[in-house]
């Protein structure tokens, strides 16, 4: 379930970068359907399924600032998703010449699914520049602190003895393994959905294969083997790798909530303005950034269930 927060300037910023929360923007969501309407035009004409010249009068209204939101939103309700109000909104506003060829051959899961897979895209984008910034920061961190001595802990009791550098080690390879995973989940599992009404191409008859080819690769996306959008595997396998990187990033919070408790003050988050104060307590510095990343990873678990 989407956090009930997710559309607030207020209190989204707490659970999602600014950056990832303009890439699942509404207007993100549906400049990347008309995306795929635009690229399927295009690879359509160009294996002569359509006119050429339909084109350039689709690629005119595939421009999802000259849409309004609310309208299509509403308008889903009814619809039952908003592919259908926005293809009909398209169609609208595409000149006569060119409507009976907008959206030729698809259906609406078509057209949302791949839309996801591009913002998806983007996302992992993002995702990957912090991953490596952090995965910087923990190197150093291991080597500076090699010979840095702390107690070791097992089961939150003081056990032997062990290095700073060694659990930043351990938070390195941590964050290393799920790096590796969404690499690869990426890599594989980002594909392109075309399946038509019922997910046999049979509207676009012998050209079917080939309008799917050219479309995946105009959009450079994986072309799945079959029709995908009734197996959700795909997204199952990003939803399990990113709760992964959720689950090692919440190793590293874990362990920095103990060592910022008054009593064991063994390390702590980098002090800023405004940034872990409290607003009756001038003394407390509190875990902040720790606390996010659990309370995102509990609801990142509850969410890759569903």
């Amino acid at each position: 379930m989407e956090s009930p927060f997710a559309g607030s300037p207020l209190l989204s910023p707490i659970f999602a970068s600014q950056a990832v929360r303009a890439i699942f923007s509404d207007r993100m969501i549906l400049q990347g359907m008309l995306r795929f309407e635009l690229a399927l035009a295009e690879a359509e004409a160009e294996l002569g399924v359509i006119p050429a010249n339909a084109v350039p009068l689709i690629r005119q209204s595939c421009n999802a600032g000259d849409y309004d939101l609310e309208e299509i939103g509403y308008a889903a309700e009814f619809a039952g998703n908003v592919a259908i109000p926005l293809v009909k909104a398209l169609t609208e506003r595409t000149p006569e010449e060119a409507r009976g060829f907008v959206h030729w051959g698809v259906t609406s899961q078509d057209t949302i699914d791949t839309a996801f897979m591009l913002i998806a895209r983007h996302a992992f984008v993002v995702i990957r520049t912090d991953i490596k910034e952090t995965i910087g920061t923990l190197i150093e961190m291991a080597d500076a602190h090699r010979a840095t001595l702390m107690p070791g802990r097992t089961l939150m009791q003081q056990a032997l003895p062990i290095t700073f550098g060694y659990k930043a080690a351990v938070w390195l390879s941590g964050l290393t393994e799920a790096a590796r995973r969404l690499r690869r989940v990426a890599d594989e599992s980002l594909a392109l959905q075309f399946g038509g009404a019922a997910g046999t191409l049979a509207a676009l008859g012998e050209d079917g294969l080939k309008v799917r080819g050219a479309l995946a690769r105009r959009l450079e996306l994986n072309e799945a083997p079959i029709t995908w959008h009734a197996e959700r595997s795909r997204i199952a396998d990003i939803a399990a790798a990113l709760a992964g990187l959720s689950g090692a990033c919440a190793k590293v919070a874990s362990d920095v909530l103990l060592l910022m408790q008054t009593e064991v003050a063994e390390a702590f988050e980098p002090s800023a303005p405004g940034k872990g104060g409290s607003s009756t307590m001038p003394h407390k510095r509190n875990p902040v950034g720790a606390a996010a990343i659990r309370a995102n990873h509990r609801r990142i678990v509850g969410l890759t269930t569903t």
